[in-house]
């Protein structure tokens, strides 16, 4: 979790949402990987399954969070209930 003050809060997630998009997600054998995929059904499915709880509690997806044929899409979220 960041917390970050209303007068740097639009800059910031803009910034993480560019660098998020810019992570190579795939097989982490291949050097240009930087972040793997998950490779079991039902790791996919709970994401996806949290993903739209956070969304139905309030949570902003500011970039990804969809699943692919064998990923989910790297996530950046705001606006998480601090319960969560």
């Amino acid at each position: 979790r960041v917390y970050a003050h209303e007068l740097v809060h639009d800059e910031l997630v803009e910034r993480v949402v560019e660098l998020t998009k810019r992570l190579r997600q795939g097989d982490p054998q291949h050097g240009t990987v930087e972040m793997g995929s998950m490779t079991w059904e039902r790791q996919m499915e709970n994401v996806i399954e949290l993903v739209g709880k956070a969304s139905a509690a309030g949570a902003k997806i500011e970039t990804g969070g969809k699943r692919g044929p064998s990923q989910v899409e790297k996530l950046f979220a705001t606006h998480l209930d601090r319960r969560a």
